[in-house]
Formats: C-alpha cells, structure tokens, sequence
C-alpha cells in the first residue's frame, strides 16, 4: 500500500511524548485509521476511523493489553478519539477527533498543518508554495519553532 499519513515534531511537545506504549498506541490508530469512506457488509467506516479493539492493538503494538485499555480511556478523556463498541463483540470503532484537519482535508486544514495529539504546541510554519512543475518549485520544509 502506497499512502502515508502526516505527523508532525508537534508530537515532541505532547506532554505523553516519553511513554511508550501511549505514543505507539496513538501512532498505531493514525496508521490504521481509513483515509476514505469504507463500506463492509452491514457496517461503514468514516474517514479518520479505524474498527479493531484493544486486543488487535495490543498485538500490532507489543504494548500488553492492560495498558491499551489504559491510554485508550486516557485518549478519550483527553477528546483526541472516540470509541463506540459494536454489537456481539464485533469490534470497536475508534474515532480520531480533528483527523480531517490535521490530515489536510475539511474544513479549517491548512496546508502544513500535521497530526499531533490534541493539547501539543501547534507553532509550524510551511515556506513555500504548490507548483505543478517540479523544476520551478521551491523547497518546502516545515520550521519547528
């Protein structure tokens, strides 16, 4: 699979930054969130949503269970997801809050804005512009202040 998501040296300043297992957790839902709308069978998957559970993060992440449960919860109360459990133990869909904005999409994104844990410093500035010709495109890079 050819795609990518945008994170951001904001995460730096993410005052769970040390931890771990929080940052891998975190990184994991921005990976396997859907980048489109994805229909399956009886249910569908907004753009920033990813259906799993606390198990299958556990596995992809090698951070035990226990504490998947934790940072889950602590990332609901922080407002930086939210979680609704299906019916039947068919899973969870997990609900990355401000996805669009910070994935450059929606209203209120702004080129150069990247995905960082709510409550991170948001102080990035882009230099430069979009060219469709690659030779009189200047270099862009983000400045972290």
């Amino acid at each position: 699979m050819e795609s990518y998501v945008k994170l951001s040296r904001k995460l730096t300043a993410w005052k769970y930054r040390t931890s771990l297992p929080a940052f891998s957790i975190w990184v994991e839902l921005i990976l396997c969130a859907s980048h489109t709308t994805y229909k399956s069978g009886t249910w569908t998957l907004e753009r920033g949503q990813y259906k799993g559970s606390n198990r299958q993060i556990a596995i992809k992440t090698g951070v035990n269970r226990k504490a998947v449960n934790k940072w889950i919860k602590i990332f609901e109360e922080e407002e930086m997801i939210r979680t609704f459990t299906l019916p039947n133990n068919q899973g969870t869909i997990y609900t990355i809050l401000k996805y669009d904005e910070y994935q450059n999409k929606g209203t209120g994104a702004k080129k150069g804005t990247n995905l960082a844990p709510h409550g991170a410093a948001h102080n990035n500035v882009t230099i430069g512009e979009n060219f469709s010709d690659k030779k009189s495109r200047p270099k862009t890079r983000e400045i972290d202040w």
